[in-house]
């Protein structure tokens, strides 16, 4: 089975985290101000790449195709079984419908097939919310430790780490 195209962008963000990490590592036990400065300067660049690899895997989890679909309204089992499984509250679902066929023979629907979709689809938007997470906690670190490390990084980054802490969780 080909592994889905947000599950690859998903990889490639955790391996970027781990590459910042290994980055981070090395200016903790630098005392040469200017390979810090150096260090902080790609830091600065992959945490920008960081992020625009999380805006689009969150982009790519929050896309709702407006044409070809059905909406699939969950009941209130479904929803429950759906928060239960993947943490993600879902009231709806959109299904592939190109010809109208599911919304004409929707009354026959199994709603275990529905609620499978519903599943695969909070999974998704779940991996999407655990990256911004993961990206906004290393963002914040790196800033920290940049302030922490280079005095002047604070007036250059002290802006950008407030904002960081704000905009967490939202």
């Amino acid at each position: 089975m080909r592994p889905m195209a947000d599950d690859v962008m998903l990889q490639a963000l955790l391996k970027k985290q781990e590459e910042m990490q290994l980055l981070m590592q090395q200016v903790q036990g630098e005392t040469d101000s200017s390979k810090i400065a150096a260090i902080a300067e790609v830091l600065k660049g992959e945490a920008a790449e960081l992020e625009e690899m999380a805006k689009k895997l969150q982009e790519a989890a929050n896309v709702k195709p407006m044409t070809g679909y059905a909406e699939v309204v969950l009941t209130t089992g479904q929803r429950d079984r759906i928060k239960e499984q993947t943490g993600m509250p879902m009231q709806s679902v959109f299904l592939p419908d190109e010809r109208g066929i599911l919304a004409k023979t929707m009354k026959q629907m199994k709603p275990s097939i529905i609620e499978v979709s519903a599943v695969r689809e909070a999974e998704k938007l779940a991996k999407a919310v655990d990256a911004q997470g993961v990206v906004d906690a290393l963002l914040i670190e790196t800033l920290a430790q940049l302030d922490a490390l280079v005095p002047q990084a604070h007036e250059e980054y002290g802006e950008q780490l407030a904002a960081a802490k704000k905009g967490v969780g939202k």
